[in-house]
């Protein structure tokens, strides 16, 4: 009798291991490089929703960056703050433009001595897998700040001297050369906006979306925006979370070609449910299969906003 209760007890343990391998979660943190109160919602919704790692989106450090590895920030923000267990899963970190005001360099080189800080150049990509390997995901991670704006703003702002066209270049060769069921190119900066600070980038329309359409990615994430908001194209989704330590809002801006699937907060919402801070959020992605992946949008509370689906392109 033991032993078959014991043979049941393994199946129904293999069945929801099974059912915890049948797909892909990870967390977006967007703009989260102030001390925050709310890490452990993010937490617990994380692990509700299955997450395995986070993708930090840049401006990890407001507002200057960090001035080294020794910067007290890097305990103000980060150490003393992501304590909750979840959050030690690895973090896939790239710089947004407030790292850029410091020394960004730093933030790599932090990647050697914390195990969960993964940030091996400024540019880079990964793979994750599941369902026993079948469905292979590749991360593709830019560094958006010295593709953004115009060469004489770069200059002026954060001494890079000319566009990265080698980083276009280097993107256009791994999506090549990708055999991933998934492909995901993840920035700080984003294509489009239809924020009322922040616009799109006429350089990302220009040379970033086509890479993006000829190797037919189906989504590029991104922060910088601090708001929330999911734009789809017929050939690509726009997935923005920029909220977690600032906020914004959205409005009803309308883009050529360019369809709104989700917004928020919106500006009516501002004044009233964003003034104690209300409309801080984050959002997890679920790849489902090689068809189908979901986004979903939180706000400080652990309410879960929406969710969107993204099809496989």
């Amino acid at each position: 009798m033991r032993a078959a209760l014991l043979v049941t007890l393994c199946v129904i343990f293999a069945i929801f291991a099974g059912l915890a391998s049948a797909k892909l979660s990870f967390t977006l943190l967007g703009d989260w490089g102030r001390k925050i109160d709310y890490a452990n919602t993010i937490a617990a919704s994380s692990e509700l929703e299955g997450s395995r790692f986070v993708l930090a989106l840049g401006d990890n450090f407001y507002d200057q960056g960090v001035a080294n590895v020794n910067d007290p920030l890097w305990k103000s923000i980060f150490e003393n703050v992501y304590t909750h267990a979840f959050f030690q899963k690895k973090w896939y970190v790239i710089a947004g433009n407030h790292d850029y005001r410091g020394n960004e360099t730093a933030q790599i080189a932090y990647a050697k001595q914390s195990t969960r800080w993964v940030f091996p150049s400024r540019y880079y990509k990964f793979r994750k897998s599941f369902d026993s390997g079948a469905v292979t995901v590749d991360f593709f991670m830019l560094d958006t700040t010295p593709l953004f704006d115009s060469d004489s703003f770069l200059k002026s702002e954060y001494n890079i001297q000319a566009f990265d066209s080698a980083q276009i270049q280097w993107l256009d060769t791994v999506l090549g050369q990708s055999t991933a069921t998934w492909k995901i190119v993840v920035g700080h900066h984003q294509m489009y906006s239809t924020s009322v600070v922040h616009t799109g980038s006429a350089r990302f329309v220009q040379y970033l979306k086509p890479v993006l359409e000829k190797h037919n990615v189906p989504a590029y994430i991104n922060g910088h925006i601090h708001h929330a908001e999911h734009l789809a194209s017929s050939k690509l989704h726009y997935i923005t979370t920029g909220n977690v330590a600032t906020q914004d809002y959205a409005t009803t801006k309308v883009l050529t070609g360019i369809t709104n699937k989700f917004l928020f907060p919106m500006e009516s919402e501002f004044s009233t449910r964003c003034v104690s801070n209300g409309c801080f959020g984050f959002a997890t992605v679920s790849i489902i299969d090689a068809l189908k992946m979901q986004v979903s949008y939180f706000d400080k509370k652990g309410k879960k906003l929406a969710t969107i689906a993204v099809p496989n392109r």
